[in-house]
């Protein structure tokens, strides 16, 4: 359900399922997210693909923090089934529930807008948000410029 617009992008309302993923978490410097998320994959791509367990579903990164220094991040992807994961890799439940979600389409270094489009639309719509945002990777995640295709989420009451 479409509930808001802003000149960029469309915000919308929807109900995500609980989903089952591995993840690895770190902290990084601004300058240094790309290089960490890269090997964050690089990291959940081998441990998944050794125990045959890659799900359904876009990958994603889950910001938990963010300061001036720098962020913690939880890149994941999705499993179709636990497995005895290496060490710094994770298996747990992603939580659904109601999102606020819009489409960034376009260079990674530009998806704050759509964060900016999705926070103004939960303060005008007095909604809460419930939980720390989320990226979804809908393309090759090697994809740049305008061909990147992101979709970002907020948990929201």
């Amino acid at each position: 359900m479409q509930t808001g617009t802003t000149p960029r992008y469309r915000i919308y309302v929807r109900e995500v399922p609980d989903e089952r993923i591995a993840s690895v978490r770190s902290e990084t410097s601004r300058d240094s997210v790309g290089d960490a998320i890269q090997a964050a994959f690089g990291t959940l791509g081998r441990a998944i693909g050794a125990a045959g367990a890659f799900g359904d579903g876009p990958p994603g990164l889950i910001i938990h923090a963010m300061t001036d220094a720098g962020m913690t991040l939880e890149v994941f992807m999705p499993v179709a089934n636990a497995f005895e994961a290496p060490r710094g890799v994770t298996i747990r439940t992603l939580d659904g529930g109601l999102v606020a979600t819009t489409m960034h389409e376009g260079p990674y270094d530009e998806v704050g807008a759509a964060y900016s489009a999705i926070t103004a639309w939960i303060a005008d719509h007095r909604k809460v948000s419930t939980g720390p945002p989320r990226e979804r990777y809908l393309n090759d995640p090697h994809a740049s410029g305008e061909t990147a295709r992101t979709r970002v989420e907020f948990p929201i009451a």
